[in-house]
């Protein structure tokens, strides 16, 4: 996780996440997307603010886009692979900061 950077809300007040991957072929279970939050940029929370799942197909790129208004002044994304047998590729994760 120290190397996921955090994400400010110091100057937007909503953001669109859209996170995509790519399954193989032999895939059996999606993603879980993570949202954890901190006050201060480096103690984050333990709990999850949101979450959400990326349903699978395999051999197929899949992409989901959710709209947050967190009230947190810092977050951080976490991609949990379900699949303990496959790995999902290509793991992208695009953010949209407004107001």
């Amino acid at each position: 996780m120290e190397a996921c950077c955090p994400l400010s809300f110091e100057a937007a007040s909503s953001l669109a996440l859209t996170v995509e991957c790519s399954y193989d072929t032999k895939a059996k279970a999606g993603l879980r997307v993570h949202v954890i939050s901190s006050y201060d940029g480096i103690t984050y929370n333990n709990i999850d603010l949101y979450s959400f799942d990326i349903y699978f197909k395999p051999s197929q790129t899949i992409n989901k886009t959710i709209e947050l208004t967190p009230k947190a002044k810092f977050i951080k994304i976490i991609v949990e692979n379900l699949d303990d047998s496959q790995p999902a590729n290509a793991i992208k994760a695009i953010t949209t900061l407004g107001n």
